[in-house]
C-alpha cells in the first residue's frame, strides 16, 4: 500500500525536517519517519470504514422514513439497491479491516453531520441515480458507484479535510494518494474471495522494504 511515490514524498519531508532541526536529531526524524508511514495504514483503513458508516446512515435513514405515523408510498417501498451493495456487505465482514480497526480503534461515531452530508451528496449526483434506476443489479455496479464516490465527492471534500486535519496532522497531505489506494482496493475485491478477501500490505514487497531504508542507511553514514 505504501508505495515508492508516498514513500519518496516522506523522505523529502523528513530529510527537510531533520537538517532544519538545531539538535539534529535522527533518532527522533526516525521515529517521525515511521510513525507517519503508520498514519497513513491508518487513513487507508479509516476511510474503507467511511463506507460502512455512510451505508449504515443511508439504511437509518430508509427505516426511519418507513416507520413514520403516514409513510408515503415510496417511503413504504423504498429503492434498496444502495443499503443492499453486495461490495459493502462483504467489506462489513472483511476479517483483515475487522482486526485492524480492533488494534487501532477508530470510529465516525462523532462525524455524524459529516456522514449524512456525504450521502446527501451521493443521492444528488446523476451516477447515483443512474445506478439506482439501472434495471439489474452487478457486483461490478456495487463496487463501480463507490469508486465514483471517492472520485468525484470524497476527493474533492473540503469537508473530508476538516474532519481529518481535527485528527491526525498527517492525514491532509496524504489524503489524495490514499484515496487512490483505496479506490484500488475497491477495485481489487472480489465476490467469491468473501470475508478473506486481502486489503493492501503496508508495503507491497521486500523491495519496496528496503526502499524505506535506503534513505535513513544515507543520513546514518552521513552523521
Amino acid at each position: 500500500m505504501i508505495n515508492r511515490v508516498l514513500i519518496r514524498i516522506k523522505v523529502v519531508q523528513m530529510v527537510y525536517a531533520y537538517y532544519q532541526s538545531d539538535t539534529k536529531d535522527l533518532a527522533k526524524a526516525e521515529k517521525e519517519f515511521f510513525h507517519s508511514i503508520e498514519k497513513a495504514c491508518d487513513l487507508y483503513h479509516y476511510l474503507l470504514q467511511l463506507i460502512l458508516a455512510v451505508n449504515n446512515y443511508a439504511y437509518q435513514r430508509i427505516d426511519a422514513a418507513k416507520n413514520k405515523y403516514i409513510p408515503t408510498e415510496e417511503e413504504k417501498n423504498p429503492n434498496c439497491r444502495f443499503i443492499e451493495n453486495a461490495f459493502v456487505a462483504q467489506l462489513a465482514k472483511n476479517e483483515a479491516l475487522e482486526s485492524y480497526l480492533n488494534k487501532t480503534p477508530m470510529s465516525w461515531v462523532n462525524y455524524d453531520a459529516f456522514v449524512k452530508s456525504v450521502y446527501e451528496a451521493i443521492v444528488a449526483s446523476n451516477f447515483y441515480a443512474e445506478y439506482m434506476d439501472a434495471p439489474e443489479s452487478s457486483y461490478e455496479a456495487d463496487q463501480e458507484i463507490w469508486r465514483k464516490i471517492f472520485k468525484n465527492i470524497l476527493q474533492k471534500s473540503e469537508d473530508l479535510n476538516e474532519v481529518l486535519e481535527e485528527q491526525s496532522i498527517y492525514w491532509n497531505d496524504d489524503l489524495d494518494i490514499i484515496i487512490t489506494f483505496v479506490m484500488k482496493t475497491i477495485k481489487r475485491f472480489k465476490p467469491e474471495s468473501g470475508a478473506e478477501q486481502e486489503l493492501l500490505p503496508m508495503f507491497k514487497d521486500e523491495a519496496d522494504r528496503k526502499f524505506v531504508l535506503r534513505p535513513l542507511l544515507c543520513i546514518h553514514q552521513k552523521s
